[in-house]
């Protein structure tokens, strides 16, 4: 049974005074519990990912999904029409890695010293927001990282040492947006570290979870990533 839920919208100060939107999802609960960082895919903290941080929430975690846009765009919430689409990549395109990592450091600061967060924080991110947690992971002190079919993470796989939390990456077998070879490149780099995990999900193509968009979802695939994602959550920063 899925926890009761408590959901607002909230803002929070970067440095130099910029604030940035987001979405917080909690249950309805009197004890500390941890939180999950959603990162999002290049359509923003749209419709859909606040069903994702609703979903988190009910699981019994704070679920914060802040617009890592929002030095860009203040709103930065896309359909996924071909017309959201083109505006997402456009703010990818405008968007610097290194520079979103330390506005993701202020973020991470801000989530574990809200009220009802035990301060165990996973990053939970999907498409660019995948790569984005990965790079949390590298420099931001989270407790967990999770990507759902991240792009890009093969560009950093010189910063997998500093990486010293657990992982759990999720592939879909074609993913038209990587190189061919890009998957196995980060599966062969972290192929001896024993609390990282990788999947790859036969038949699945990107946004594979993503049930707001039918020409690309599959369910079994969505399904069994978001029940290994869940038992990966409740080892390494649920309540024990």
């Amino acid at each position: 049974m899925q926890a009761n839920t408590i959901s607002k919208d909230i803002s929070i100060e970067l440095d130099g005074g910029v604030r940035t939107r987001a979405f917080l999802a909690q249950p309805d609960v009197a004890r500390p519990v941890g939180g999950v960082l959603l990162l999002h895919e290049i359509s923003g903290v749209n419709f859909h990912l606040r069903g994702v941080a609703e979903y988190f929430a009910g699981l019994g975690y704070m679920a914060l999904a802040p617009n890592l846009f929002g030095r860009l765009d203040e709103r930065a919430e896309n359909d996924y029409s071909q017309e959201g689409l083109a505006r997402g990549v456009a703010l990818m395109e405008r968007y610097d890695d290194m520079a979103g990592v330390a506005d993701l450091t202020t973020i991470v600061k801000a989530f574990r010293a809200m009220p009802g967060c035990s301060g165990k924080i996973a990053t939970v991110g999907y498409c660019f927001g995948g790569r984005m947690a990965y790079l949390a992971g590298a420099y931001c002190g989270v407790d967990a990282v999770v990507g759902f079919y991240p792009t890009w993470v093969e560009r950093y796989l010189d910063l997998a040492d500093k990486i010293k939390c657990p992982m759990s990456l999720h592939f879909p077998e074609r993913d038209a947006l990587e190189a061919p070879d890009a998957t196995s490149k980060v599966v062969a780099r972290f192929a001896d570290r024993s609390d990282v995990e990788l999947f790859i999900y036969p038949g699945a193509g990107h946004a594979f979870d993503s049930d707001a968009s039918r020409n690309v979802y599959r369910r079994f695939a969505s399904q069994l990533a978001n029940s290994r994602v869940a038992l990966f959550l409740n080892r390494t920063i649920g309540s024990k």
